[in-house]
This record gives C-alpha cells, structure tokens and sequence, in this order.
C-alpha cells in the first residue's frame, strides 16, 4: 500500500512537471510485473472516431517508440474500436477479441513485430470529450496475463490518473494562453509591467525590457526596479503607494523619470484588482497588484504598407501621410520625392478626403494613434 501511496503522489507531481510521467510509468510498469507502459489522451470526434492528443511512455517505450509507433500505434490498431461501456473499464484482448479472429491474428502478428506480448488496458472517460487509455504490454511470447489483484489497482489508479490528467491539461491551456498573451503584449510599444504588493516585477513585456536597458536612470535587479535618482525613487514610491492602497479603480498615475534626461521615460501606475476567486485559502485577503506603463522619446517608425491598408490610400499618398507624421513639411517631401509642391498639395486633398478629416493636425494624430503604430511587426 506504501508504494501505491507513493505512485499516487508521484502522478500528480507530474501535473507541473509532465517530464515526471516517465518515472511514474517505469513504477507501475514494475508494480504490473510489465515490459513496458504507456499512457495516451485522445480526443472524441463527432464521427465517433479518436485523435490522439497526447502521449507519454516509460523509458523502454520510449527507446522502442519507433517500432511501437510503426506495428501497433496507427489507425489499424481493433483496440480503438472497443467500446467505452462504463466511465471506467479495465479490460484485455482476450475480453473482447476472439483469438480466431483474422484481424485480431494480424494485430498479433504486429505486436510480436514491436517485441510485444499480451496486455491490459485501462479505459477513462475524461472531461471535455477526453478519452484515456493505460496501456501495458508483457514481451512477446510470454503467455502469462495480469491477475485480478493488478486489475483492481488499475482501478484504484483510474481516479487519480483522470484528474491528473485535467489538471495537466488545464495546466498546458494556461501556459499556452499565458504564451499567446506574452507574445500579444511583446507586439506592443509601450512597456507594460505587473507588479505586486511590494513592488515586485511579475511580468513584463519585451518593450519594457528595452527601455529599462537603455535607460540610465532606471535598471532591473532581482525583479526590483532601481533608480538612480533619489527624487525619481521618492517620486514612484509616493505614486505606487497611493496606488495600491487607492480605493478607486480608475485612479491613473504619472510620473516622469530622469526629467533632465535626454532619455526620460513617461510612467502610468494603475491599480489591478486580484480576483478573490484566484485565492486558494479562503481567509487570504485579496490583495491589489499595480500594472506600470512605460514609454520613452519614440524612435519608431510607420510601416508604409500597414498605412496604406488602413486607410485606403495609395503608395504614394501613404510616403505622404507617413512623412508629415513624421514631422516634414509638404515643401521637404516635394524636394525629396522630386515632385511639385502643387503635386503634393493635390495629393494630400486626396489623402484627407479618404481618411475624412480636414486638418494636417488632424492626419498626424490618426497615424500615430493607429494600430499600426502601437504595435511591432513580426519578422
């Protein structure tokens, strides 16, 4: 019972350490007195047929997978036509194959291929239209099969397996959703970072990154924001305290660090509340972390393609409409394109009829307030 207790333990250990599965199956691959186990996560199709989701094996599987792979696990395989008739079922070929069957008498010709013998299956119904398969093979030419006693641990496993299992994949959902942001929020450029109760740095997105590198008034050390100035040090403790203990959600505040700097950042602080439904104890208090902006003297630059796009111009007339974002006058553009001011004059009464404005103003604040220009390009 010691060592079930122990093998227990150890599958939901590999919830946040799926590398840990391997050592879990060589175990009960020695308990079960099998050659080798494996355990594999499909998914049900409207057809009723399976897609395999996921898959792990104990360390001989793994140094065989090709052959396993090749003889035994393909869509030819009759195990995947045997039917789920309990959320729970451990069952053998021999239960449900009669050994005179012709494609059974292949399969066996397949598995003695892949070295392997008789087995046994656990069958769970999972959440989310899941479907669970334990699978454990003897070596080929071995007739012993697996006793009743090894069938009721499966059983007794059948459980924590399953929640094992729904907890792995909520775990891979979040990181995956948790990449797909980070990769969204690297897009950016503004800084954005999250930090907690004491001024922690939890997250962060590549911008913010950058800007602190470049920056001679700001760096990160262990997570902590250090400022060089003592007036820029004084001035974020005053905001981010009165953040956190704001009782207000809207309240935004500014600062400006390294004011003298030719490189002096622009900072927002903003209070984010920590839903009470993410805390585990149920006497831990909520508690408020700050989301801090960060946004340094704009080098960037428009993409002609991505402006032309948004706002129905032509090639030409978004080199014009980026240009005068980017601060040059219709007589500098002329000059530089070799065209006339009269040509370019024309060119952007076109440009403010497409974007519906009437003011060059006007032209500067749609650009650079666009989506374009507030994020970065994939490459």
């Amino acid at each position: 019972m010691l060592q079930e207790n122990d093998l227990i333990s150890d599958i939901y250990g590999c919830v946040d350490a799926p590398q840990q599965w391997v050592s879990v199956l060589n175990q009960l691959k020695r308990i079960l007195n099998a050659s080798s186990v494996a355990l594999q996560v499909y998914r049900r199709e409207t057809n009723n047929t399976f897609t395999l989701k996921w898959s792990v094996r104990d360390a001989f599987s793994l140094q065989h997978a090709e052959l396993h792979d090749k003889w035994v696990n393909n869509s030819d395989n009759p195990r995947h036509e045997i039917p789920l008739q309990s959320p729970i079922q451990v069952i053998c070929d021999d239960d449900y194959f009669s050994p005179h069957s012709p494609r059974f008498q292949r399969f066996q010709h397949q598995l003695s291929n892949a070295g392997l013998g008789k087995a046994i299956m656990l069958d769970i119904q999972g959440e989310s239209s899941a479907y669970i398969c334990l699978i454990a093979h003897h070596l080929v030419g071995e007739d012993r099969g697996f006793s009743p006693d090894i069938q009721a641990l499966l059983m007794r496993l059948a459980p924590h397996i399953k929640q094992a299992v729904s907890l792995t994949e909520k775990m891979n959902a979040t990181l995956h959703l948790h990449s797909h942001m980070t990769s969204a929020m690297n897009q950016l450029r503004t800084g954005v970072l999250l930090l907690d109760n004491e001024a922690n740095i939890s997250w962060c997105n590549t911008c913010a990154h950058q800007l602190i590198d470049q920056s001679s008034d700001l760096s990160l050390i262990n997570q902590k924001l250090v400022f060089r100035q003592s007036q820029d040090l004084q001035e974020f403790k005053t905001h981010f305290q009165r953040t956190v203990s704001s009782s207000s959600r809207g309240i935004r505040r500014i600062a400006v660090l390294g004011k003298n700097s030719e490189q002096s950042i622009e900072v927002l602080l903003s209070p984010v509340d920590q839903s009470p439904s993410l805390c585990v104890d149920l006497n831990m208090v909520s508690k408020n972390n700050v989301i801090m902006f960060l946004k340094g003297k704009d080098s960037t630059s428009l993409q002609q393609n991505e402006i032309q796009t948004l706002f129905g111009l032509t090639p030409t007339e978004s080199l014009l409409a980026i240009a005068l974002a980017e601060g040059h006058s219709l007589n500098d553009y002329a000059e530089r394109r070799g065209v006339s001011v009269g040509t370019a004059r024309i060119q952007l009464k076109s440009i403010f009829s497409k974007m519906r404005i009437n003011r060059q103003s006007e032209l500067v604040q749609r650009l650079w307030s666009s989506v374009s220009a507030s994020t970065s390009r994939y490459f």
